[in-house]
């Protein structure tokens, strides 16, 4: 869009306090391109994906707000409301 070419960049995680170099070559740009169409589908679609927990999310700054292990677990509100009533 600016006739600007960026060859590479970095990724930094806070969390491990390092730096990951990334260059910008084809297959990346391709990859990016598929990923933000789909994105796009997605958010159209108006259906969030369910978390799917991974070894890389305990290195996520969202780890917090997504919660993977719990929301996998398959449990329905009403056995969950028949729990907390039983229990004294």
């Amino acid at each position: 869009m600016l006739t600007v070419s960026i060859p590479a960049g970095a990724l930094f995680y806070g969390t491990t306090r390092r730096r990951l170099d990334v260059v910008f070559d084809n297959a990346l740009r391709q990859e990016t391109e598929k990923t933000a169409r789909l994105v796009h589908d997605l958010i159209a679609s108006g259906e969030t994906p369910p978390p799917e927990y991974k070894k890389r999310c305990e290195s996520c700054s969202l780890l917090a707000d997504c919660l993977p292990k719990t929301m996998q677990k398959k449990r329905a509100v009403v056995s969950y409301i028949k729990r907390m009533l039983s229990h004294p």
